[in-house]
């Protein structure tokens, strides 16, 4: 595996826990949903934080069609 699959793999790894831990302690309600809609809602209006969001979601994308269709890695003769 090389050094760039490594970190898609990590980074994808993280951004799921912690999409899933969100998801889960808003289901059990110990996390209001109106914080985190307040949260994206900055994220999205805001001038520099929605660039910044905009060019880690191109790379994110970026890396991740690498990881799926260019990963020639893992095939052996």
């Amino acid at each position: 595996m090389k050094i760039l699959d490594k970190i898609g793999l990590v980074l994808f790894s993280v951004i799921i826990l912690v999409v899933s831990l969100l998801a889960g302690i808003a289901i059990a309600g110990w996390l209001e949903l109106n914080l985190i809609i307040d949260a994206i809602e900055i994220g999205v209006t805001h001038e520099i934080i929605s660039k910044v969001v905009l060019g880690v979601s191109v790379v994110f994308v970026l890396l991740a069609l690498k990881c799926i269709f260019f990963n020639l890695g893992g095939i052996h003769k």
